[in-house]
């Protein structure tokens, strides 16, 4: 869980199906299957005293029929895609990277369940005796508050290199490190939610006072990184399950009456003398914090003031979506897991996406042909040993989503001048093209170079190099020291337009002296190797922006009843012991809620780090609550 957070690194590496998180799930599995075969621990433990949860027959049928249900979504998906009726060529596997229609969107959603299958059995083995059992919740919640850390101190990085720490006006919401939200999407909202509750659980737990004040400051900077997402579901879903589960703690813990009521009781919470008064200063820190945000600008108050009108497109949205479910097999099943983006963006004009990337085997290629000359610069014939070529699309008929798509890489701006573009092209359609290079963390563009041109196709189809400087002041450096990410782009911003590229190059020049070359795989030799797509303002075609249509849509009936009836049990602690409790076990049933709560407006399942959280989640909390024996308290004055 600490690593969750940061290791992603698809804008530097272009890979999309899989990522780093996946190699490091990778070895944690390879290290914990080859430790119990050389050991026999976990042989022996399930031997001598079964998992409670993995035997129980109600979850163990729930499971059974959940594996086999998302087995048969995710065949429906292969199929769809085409992967058994040629229209996958199997010569080109990178070429459907970057692309959410392909074969390799069904494999990016399915792995989040996979891998936490492969888990559950190693994690059911460290559960079994209140040793173990003590140490695995602490291990996990301080992982959960190690990737918390990383999240806010990125937020705050952000905020300071960009609009600023106190700018709440601008249209900026911050994103981290979650570049799944290159075409929107909800991925940090949900790990707020669902990482928050442990933050709860260490304040509450802590007896130091050296540690309870780091742990505070680390609640105002959360708070601080749930402010500005400036998403007012991540507001509800964070507060709801921590007034619910503050609720229940108080009346565990003091027997909750009305006369307890007040600021007398308020500071007897989490014990007597400075725990209690420290924990109204921190909630008095925290509601100056909100108060400030809300009333420092005006980006919440118009948040606030568009919940009609959002809420109106969002059904209308909605209601799309589920118009794709034609068939008894299709309302059963679904359309296949990953299917939704490719379904969706076939409805209108309205609803297709704002551009495509694909690459493709480069054609044989014939005698070199000398191109156009553009600003002067004579264009060279140029021929490249790359297999591969980009084909490049803005939207298909609506001329309103154009240029909201590009293909990007980050470059290192911060000292440059001037900026000159090599372009090896091909117009396949009368294409209107834009080039740019910007200050851009993940989807907000500011202070770019940019260079707008009209290229349309050449007699026989040939080949055109061109070479054009971008126009704009140097890009403005960040407040102090603080590092910004520079991005080039491009993108077709006419409706219908295609453009074939062979060869992208960038160069950079300051005060007479360079003209470095400084991207990388500009020959597509790697094929989409540090390439990375991303859309702006508009990702109708990419999410449903509700968990549970996402689960009907793509998993069918069968999979939304069976992932909510896992929820239920985990929750309600039905399977086998309905009393067991453990303190950590409320937290991780906060967590649940925040993110069924966050599920209601917000789509996560196709986000593979946060799915595979709440299936982790999901089994550390049924483990946890069926436990035969009640743990020691994990928040006792031992921590």
């Amino acid at each position: 869980p600490a690593c969750l957070p940061f290791l992603n690194f698809w804008p530097w590496t272009g890979w999309q199906a899989f990522d780093e998180f996946d190699l490091l799930l990778l070895g944690a599995l390879a290290g914990g299957y080859a430790r119990s075969a050389v050991r026999g621990r976990a042989q022996r433990a399930l031997a001598v005293n079964p998992p409670q949860a993995t035997d129980a027959p109600a979850f163990r049928g729930l499971l059974l029929a959940l594996t086999v249900a998302t087995a048969a979504s995710l065949m429906l998906g292969l199929i769809d895609a085409g992967l058994f009726d040629n229209k996958v060529d199997a010569s080109y596997p990178a070429s459907q990277a970057l692309s959410y229609e392909s074969v390799w969107n069904v494999l990016r959603i399915a792995k989040s369940l996979l891998f936490a299958l492969l888990f559950a059995p190693l994690l059911a083995a460290q559960l079994q005796t209140e040793a173990t059992r003590l140490r695995a919740q602490r291990l996990f919640a301080s992982g959960m508050l190690v990737g918390l850390a990383v999240v806010t101190w990125v937020a705050l990085w952000e905020r300071a290199a960009y609009p600023g720490w106190l700018e709440f006006s601008t249209r900026y919401r911050t994103t981290a490190l979650f570049w799944e939200m290159h075409v929107g999407g909800a991925a940090i909202d949900a790990y707020l939610v669902i990482a928050t509750p442990f933050l709860g659980w260490a304040l509450w737990s802590t007896r130091r006072p050296a540690l309870w004040a780091v742990l505070a400051l680390l609640a105002v900077l959360t708070c601080y990184a749930v402010l500005t997402t400036f998403s007012r579901g991540v507001y509800v879903a964070v507060l709801v399950p921590l007034i619910l589960m503050a609720l229940g703690a108080w009346a565990r813990q003091r027997r909750f009456s009305l006369r307890h009521a007040g600021i007398r009781a308020a500071m007897r919470v989490g014990g007597y003398g400075w725990r209690g008064k420290a924990g109204l200063v921190l909630a008095l820190l925290l509601a100056s914090e909100v108060l400030g945000v809300v009333l420092g600008g005006t980006f919440v108050a118009e948040r606030l003031a568009s919940v009609e009108e959002d809420l109106d497109s969002r059904i209308a949205h909605w209601t799309r979506g589920l118009n794709l479910l034609q068939t008894p097999i299709d309302w059963a099943f679904g359309k296949g897991l990953g299917r939704f983006p490719a379904h969706y963006a076939q409805i209108s004009p309205e609803t297709e996406f704002s551009g495509r990337v694909r690459l493709s085997a480069r054609e044989q290629p014939g005698p070199p042909v000398a191109g156009e000359t553009r600003e002067g610069v004579a264009a060279q014939p140029v021929q490249s040993a790359s297999s591969y070529q980009i084909l490049l699309t803005g939207p298909a008929s609506n001329p309103e989503l154009g240029g909201l798509f590009s293909l990007t890489q980050g470059v290192d701006y911060s000292k440059v001048a001037v900026y000159s573009v090599s372009l090896r092209v091909r117009a396949l359609t009368d294409s209107q093209v834009r080039l740019t290079v910007c200050e851009k963390h993940l989807i907000y563009e500011a202070n770019c170079h940019y260079r707008f041109i009209k290229i349309g196709p050449m007699p026989d189809g040939q080949w055109q190099t061109l070479a054009l400087p971008l126009r704009g002041r140097p890009p403005a450096q960040a407040t102090g020291s603080l590092p910004r990410f520079g991005v080039f782009s491009i993108a077709v911003i006419n409706a219908g337009g295609v453009l074939a590229l062979q060869k992208v190059g960038l160069s950079s020049r300051q005060g007479g002296v360079g003209g470095k070359e400084i991207l990388k795989n500009g020959d597509f030799s790697h094929a989409l190797a540090s390439w990375f797509a991303s859309s702006q303002s508009y990702y109708l075609p990419w999410h449903i922006d509700n968990v549970y249509l996402e689960l009907l849509i793509e998993r069918g009936l069968l999979g939304l009843m069976l992932m909510v009836g896992w929820v239920w049990l985990a929750l309600t602690g039905v399977v086998q012991n309905p009393r067991a409790d453990t303190s950590l076990a409320r937290y991780l049933r906060a967590s649940l809620v925040g993110a069924a709560m966050i599920g209601l407006v917000s789509s996560w399942m196709d986000v593979p780090r946060i799915a595979f959280l709440v299936f982790l989640l999901l089994f550390f909390s049924v483990q946890m609550s069926r436990s035969k024996a009640r743990d020691a308290p994990v928040d006792g004055k031992n921590e």
